[in-house]
């Protein structure tokens, strides 16, 4: 829906059993796979739901989270109304769907304006299904909140665990712009250069890769940034223009660290980011002119 989140399109994993040897047993094991689907579409909505306030959190100039289309909660609304209805169809038993029920019932029934905090709803998402996905996503939101230091152990925790995590790349960029927020600009530049390095990951870190070296006024590191870009990016993609316009959103209105204020006063940003934006056609040049 926007930079708040990362896909729901992932694939449902089958429920692992042995031999049915009943009818009750094929119940049972239908019911667990109802309730277990049940769960993870609530818990969808829910992390949908964030991303519908995020843009009015305190740190979404940072981390991009614009403003959605016009209408764009409309859909939201229908397929949550639409859930509701199928929970009371099917009478679900377990204590966290309820409870994730009387959440989308009471954002049903407000206005977006009074909608609680993308933290807040974060957290109910989390309650309802706790997954790698779930902690990105709650760890995102305390970024957007403003909670550094939640945002910051959320980050952290996952990364104790690489042999297991699915998304260590979007880890990697949420700790990096936590670290950009807090104003530890070398720190955000080595998350975000690992982040740049691994294949599964989006045009989004490769071109906050650069533009945080810019920042920084390491040439060398930039050289190799804008070398990285240049390769992997088209300047047309919409993916890349959408990272540009979040770099640009930021240096307008950046709030959280100290160097994108004076980032004019910065000599050796200046002469790498002048040298990069002679490059009118490539998409470092695009990126270096953004920073200006």
């Amino acid at each position: 829906m926007n930079s708040f989140h990362p896909s729901d399109r992932e694939p449902v994993a089958p429920i692992v059993h042995g031999t049915i040897r009943t009818a009750n047993e094929a119940l049972e094991l239908a019911e667990r796979e109802l309730e277990r689907l049940q769960r993870r579409s609530i818990a969808s909505l829910l992390r949908q739901a964030a991303a519908l306030v995020a843009p009015r959190a305190r740190g979404a100039g940072i981390h991009g989270a614009f403003p959605l289309p016009r209408g764009a909660e409309r859909p939201w609304r229908r397929a949550a109304r639409a859930e509701l209805r199928s929970l009371v169809a099917t009478g679900p038993g377990t204590p966290s769907l309820p409870l994730g029920a009387t959440v989308l019932a009471r954002l049903l029934d407000r206005r977006l304006e009074r909608w609680p905090s993308v933290s807040r709803i974060a957290q109910a998402a989390r309650r309802v299904e706790d997954s790698e996905f779930a902690r990105i996503c709650l760890g995102t939101a305390w970024l957007l909140d403003g909670q550094l230091r939640s945002a910051d152990a959320m980050f952290r925790s996952l990364l104790r665990r690489p042999e297991v995590l699915r998304h260590r790349w979007r880890v990697l960029q949420g700790l990096a712009l936590t670290h950009l927020a807090a104003g530890r600009d070398e720190l955000a530049l080595g998350a975000i250069e690992s982040c740049a390095e691994d294949p599964e990951c989006g045009i989004t870190a490769v071109v906050e890769a650069l533009g945080l070296t810019l920042v920084i006024g390491d040439p060398a590191r930039a050289r190799r940034a804008a070398a990285r870009l240049d390769m992997l990016v088209d300047p047309y993609a919409p993916a890349f223009v959408a990272a540009l316009a979040r770099i640009r959103a930021r240096v307008q209105r950046f709030d959280g660290g100290r160097t994108l204020r004076f980032l004019a006063r910065h000599p050796k940003t200046a002469i790498v980011r002048n040298e990069l934006a002679r490059e009118l056609r490539s998409p470092a040049g695009c990126v270096a002119r953004a920073m200006m």
